[in-house]
């Protein structure tokens, strides 16, 4: 064997031994990279020059003389640690293994200087975090790829939207609705830099539809308490390494419901032991939450620190349980099996997520408010609901005062003819073209409909008693259905003309505006709304 033969065995047994592989692994890895690279002195290759195609050879040659020396053909996966082993060896040896494909023509250059482009736009201009690069990458060149094999690097100048059809239509097989609208959405960023930079003359862009999408159209995978209960139990039995780390993951998903970046990341600064607080850098809004350190979590985290986590120098408390010895990226796999084993099988999907809509579960049960559930969880916060003691309190808040302007928008549009559809105040704007047939409204809520003809004195009764049918009017409003005007409230002669209600003070609308009325349900407006307009009557009575 070479001289430099031997130095690179020698560099690539240190390498392994400085990531803490396992002796016995070093060894076998020692002796894949001896075999190939004796097969590469037999051939008279230099082993900077090796490409793939002369790899697979040797795995041909490999196995002819396995089947001589034990009389059979190896199993099917007998070729990876060997591939892994002449892999690692080669990075050494080359610096980059695998090699990049050879650019073989004018259009796989201009095909690479797309991609490089398009790659140094998304990083630079755009500033987008390296794993959608990766993701929009691997789209790119996809799609590049299939377009230059099927009319070549000059049909881009040509490209319509039924080359795009074919596209999504090859892409589609196999992918679920929000993969493919994924898809759709990464193809329309591609499209969006080739029009910007003068490569497809008209922007496709808008043309570029996905599957429509609904907002909370499947209901979310939950664990029960005794289930959660079960996989800690099952969990702690085992006092591997492995099992101390997964049963330390599994008290902070149980405990906090926690993401599953949130764990991968947090590290070992991040514990304050001596204040029994715990820092948790959140995934969605980079902010930073200070949690309480239980006593189990606590435990476990030391049970896993003392005895199971290996002697790494990554600051990252949870850490491979094999060599190569890095910080954790995915939970998935773990979550999977720790469920197998506990015999739990959750109705839908069971990653780590599941322990976090078990732990949003348990705070909705224990009534804990909505501002204080949301800042654990590390999203933001909604409005805090408000509690009312009496009518004073009641006309003072912003969400009651918008029940009072919410009476007076649908009295004024009801007094307009142009305005047909309902349109709720600040925020809560139904959108343009999302109007609902009257043959679609539920039939519960067409029977609650006025007529269209009518008002007087008995209608205005009603509308200030709040009763079932003029609320049944506000709750399809505020679902964005197109149902039939309100009737119009009785005339008030000019003294009481000159006195305005208090529903429509600025001061109130003012306040109504920063409120949202979204989390009321139907017995609670409809107590809000019968006391606002008995206040406004006994005010201007006063008055």
């Amino acid at each position: 064997m070479l001289k430099l033969h031997d130095e690179l065995i020698t560099e690539l047994s240190n390498s392994l031994t400085t990531q803490n592989y396992n002796p016995v692994v070093v060894a076998n890895h020692r002796l894949y990279a001896r075999a190939f690279l004796d097969y590469l002195a037999e051939c008279d290759i230099q082993v900077e020059t090796v490409t793939p195609q002369q790899v697979d050879q040797y795995f041909g040659y490999a196995v002819q003389d396995f089947e001589i020396q034990y009389g059979r053909p190896p199993s099917a996966r007998w070729h990876m640690l060997p591939r892994t082993a002449i892999a690692k060896l080669l990075r050494l040896a080359q610096g980059n293994w695998p090699p990049d494909a050879e650019m073989i023509g004018p259009d796989d250059e201009h095909r690479h200087e797309i991609c490089r482009e398009y790659e140094a736009w998304l990083r630079e201009e755009r500033g987008l975090a390296s794993a959608s690069i990766a993701a929009l990458m691997w789209e790119a060149r996809n799609f590049l790829r299939w377009q230059f094999d099927r009319a070549g690097a000059a049909s881009l100048e040509t490209l319509s939207i039924v080359d795009i059809d074919l596209y999504m239509d090859m892409r589609a097989p196999g992918l679920r609705r929000k993969s493919l609208a994924d898809v759709a959405e990464r193809l329309r960023s591609v499209v969006r830099h080739l029009h910007r930079t003068g490569r497809i003359p008209t922007d496709l862009t808008p043309h570029i539809i996905g599957p429509m999408l609904y907002a909370y159209e499947d209901v979310p995978s939950t664990l029960e308490r005794s289930q959660i209960a079960a996989v800690l139990a099952t969990t702690q039995e085992d006092r591997s390494p492995r099992g101390l780390r997964d049963y330390a993951i599994l008290q902070l998903l149980a405990t906090y419901g926690l993401r599953e970046g949130e764990i991968c990341r947090l590290r070992l600064d991040d514990v304050d032991w001596r204040a029994e607080s715990l820092r948790i850098c959140h995934t969605k809004t980079n902010a930073y939450s200070y949690m309480p350190l239980m006593v189990t979590v606590g435990e476990a985290l030391l049970d896993y620190l003392r005895l199971g986590r290996p002697q790494v120098e990554v600051r990252e408390i949870f850490v491979r349980s094999c060599a190569p010895y890095i910080a954790m990226t995915n939970l998935y796999g773990m979550i999977r099996g720790r469920l197998a084993a506990a015999g739990v099988v959750p109705a839908g999907k069971r990653g780590p997520h599941v322990f976090r809509h078990a732990r949003a579960v348990e705070m909705l049960r224990a009534s804990v408010p909505q501002r204080s559930s949301a800042t654990c969880s590390g999203i933001d916060p909604p409005n805090p609901p408000i509690l009312i003691s009496n009518w004073q309190q009641m006309i003072s808040e912003p969400w009651h005062s918008r029940c009072l302007e919410w009476r007076c928008c649908h009295e004024r549009l009801a007094r307009s003819r142009s305005h047909r559809r309902r349109r709720l105040p600040g925020k809560i704007a139904v959108p343009a073209g999302k109007r609902t047939d009257i043959s679609l409204v539920p039939l519960h809520l067409r029977r609650c409909c006025p007529p269209a003809s009518g008002g007087g004195p008995a209608d205005a009764r009603r509308l200030a008693e709040g009763d079932a049918k003029t609320l049944a009017i506000v709750d399809a409003a505020q679902s964005g259905l197109h149902c039939r005007p309100l009737p119009r409230p009785p005339r008030r002669n000019r003294a009481d003309r000159r006195q305005p209600c208090c529903c429509t003070s600025p001061s109130v609308q003012r306040q109504a505006k920063q409120a949202d009325l979204a989390g009321l349900g139907f017995p609670e407006s409809r107590r809000i709304l019968g006391r606002v307009t008995t206040a406004c009557a006994l005010r201007q009575r006063a008055g």
